[in-house]
């Protein structure tokens, strides 16, 4: 068989398609990138790189490294974080899945996360937000509490404080600019990134065998 490969990358509601591919690698990559953004011909770049104060997990020298802006207000969000984790677990030496937060509902739930995430570390985040997003959308004040105060925060008062500190704000605020800035109108919003730093981007919940089927694409 040859390596082309037909994928079928639906992007919420169909907007984005990749279309049947005869000429490999290369041609795939040239393919989704002519499809840009929302359907309108440009490609995006991320404006803010990933870097060392990203929570990051997954491949350590990562082929495609998936930059996701997501709410926990968000019921497709909740949808396709283990979708997410599945494709981390399945593509060890390859993904790289990096958070960021665009809270068009719930902001609280966004400002906590980065307060642990900030103060207990990428490990803790991780784990808060695997909880607050299996729980939704029940994610009440007693749930945030409870499960920062397991992770290591010292008390509630701390932990409620420091939703209000200068750097947790400014982290989620900035977050959620640079998502608005590369288009997105809603949650959850992708960008896969490839090694020479080309960009595709993912509308909505993306199925995970139609996820896997991009990805392959573009690491074989």
């Amino acid at each position: 068989m040859p390596k082309a490969i037909i994928v079928a990358g639906i992007l919420i509601a169909g907007a984005i398609l990749f279309p049947h591919l005869s000429g490999g690698k290369q041609a795939a990559l040239d393919a989704a990138a002519e499809r840009g953004v929302a359907g309108d011909g440009d490609s995006v770049t991320l404006i803010n790189d990933v870097n060392k104060d990203d929570y990051s997990t997954g491949a350590k020298n990562p082929k495609i490294t998936i930059v996701e802006f997501s709410d926990f207000g968000c019921s497709f969000c909740a949808q396709f974080h283990p979708t997410l984790a599945s494709v981390v677990e399945e593509y060890p030496e390859d993904i790289a899945w990096v958070y960021r937060h665009l809270p068009y509902r719930n902001v609280k739930a966004a400002r906590a996360a980065e307060c642990v995430g900030q103060k207990l570390g990428d490990e803790a985040f991780w784990e808060y937000s695997d909880i607050l997003f299996s729980s939704f959308p029940n994610i009440t004040d007693s749930l945030m509490e409870t499960e920062a105060l397991r992770l290591g925060f010292d008390s509630l008062e701390k932990f409620w404080s420091c939703q209000t500190d200068e750097s947790v704000v400014e982290a989620v605020e900035r977050d959620a600019a640079e998502a608005r800035l590369l288009g997105a109108s809603g949650t959850p919003f992708s960008l896969i990134v490839t090694e020479d730093g080309r960009t595709f981007p993912l509308r909505g919940a993306t199925q995970l065998e139609q996820l896997k089927q991009i990805i392959d694409v573009l690491v074989n």
